[in-house]
């Protein structure tokens, strides 16, 4: 399965690139939701794992923008370090994202979000 990782921190982007890889995905990263888009045209990630905060384009206009375009088979995961109010997340869920995760439990949490992210893209039938 291919994935793709989008955050502007270079650091947080190599972790979550290299568990996703160690996972056994095919993995291209980005540092901004517009790179992202581009990337995403030809690369065709059934996973995008994506920080919220970024310049240009953020990870709810990306979503948004990968809906829009009937990417609904896509799994969006989005990363943020301030997901604690109800709104931020009804925020999230409304512009299409399937999954949040909090930075600060990034390297533990990942992987049940993963095994979540390969049933609903095994269920929607991709296997990129």
């Amino acid at each position: 399965m291919r994935a793709l990782v989008v955050d502007d921190d270079p650091v947080v982007r190599c972790v979550v690139a290299r568990l996703l890889a160690q996972a056994g995905y095919d993995v291209r990263s980005c540092c901004d939701g517009e790179e992202a888009w581009q990337v995403q045209t030809e690369f065709c990630a059934s996973l995008i794992v994506s920080d919220w905060m970024m310049p240009v384009t953020d990870g709810l206009q990306l979503c948004s923008r990968i809906r829009s375009a009937g990417g609904e088979a896509v799994y969006f995961l989005l990363i943020s370090s301030n997901l604690g109010a109800p709104q931020r997340k009804q925020e999230a869920l409304e512009a299409g994202v399937d999954d949040l995760l909090e930075k600060s439990v990034l390297a533990d949490g990942l992987a049940e979000h993963l095994r979540r992210a390969e049933l609903a893209i095994l269920h929607h039938g991709g296997d990129n």
